[in-house]
């Protein structure tokens, strides 16, 4: 199974696929509203002439596929392999998953992010904070396990590409500090 869809469109199609499994696991009355409220925008947002290829290459990957209603029509449904990897995509709970054992190097994610961009630079500054980032300073987040596919996707979701930096470093002065609040 993919680790990681690079098509944004997708990524979007798992998205808005999976909204209707969203909407059974989330018993708040408001939340189920902003999901509802995201599928049309994200509609627009995917390019037409892109989504039969993006479906059919998705079918090809195993994370979905097509079921035949009575009228002879195909609905189109995740596989257990495209709800595992579509709750990946899911902001409210995206995941880094920890290697065993360290391999020594940093990750750092830089921004500058300018105003007309407030909320995508705020939810970006969010994302980090509940995924285990260390803001080193302003706009620098440190962290030291692989995490650059959901970095990516933060970075792809909210198109702020040209704002966002990811580096790989294997030399910090703030080891110390860094591998105490990491505990590694």
């Amino acid at each position: 199974m993919a680790k990681y869809l690079r098509s944004k469109t997708k990524r979007k199609i798992l998205l808005l696929l999976s909204a209707g499994l969203a909407l059974g696991f989330t018993y708040h009355p408001s939340r189920q509203w902003w999901i509802l409220k995201q599928i049309p925008r994200e509609l627009e947002n995917i390019k037409k002439n892109y989504v039969s290829k993006a479906i059919r290459e998705l079918r090809k990957q195993q994370l979905i596929a097509f079921r035949e209603k009575r009228n002879g029509c195909y609905k189109i449904i995740l596989t257990p392999a495209g709800k595992r990897l579509s709750r990946r995509y899911h902001i409210g709970e995206l995941t880094i998953l920890k290697p065993k054992r360290w391999d020594g190097n940093w990750r750092m994610v830089i921004y500058d992010i300018p105003e007309k961009y407030r909320k995508a630079r705020d939810i970006l500054r969010d994302q980090l904070k509940l995924l285990g980032f260390y803001e080193l300073q302003k706009s620098v987040w440190v962290y030291p396990f692989p995490c650059g596919d959901v970095v990516k996707f933060l970075i792809d979701m909210y198109e702020i590409e040209e704002y966002v930096h990811f580096v790989t470093i294997q030399h910090i002065t703030n080891r110390k500090t860094l591998r105490k609040h990491f505990r590694i």
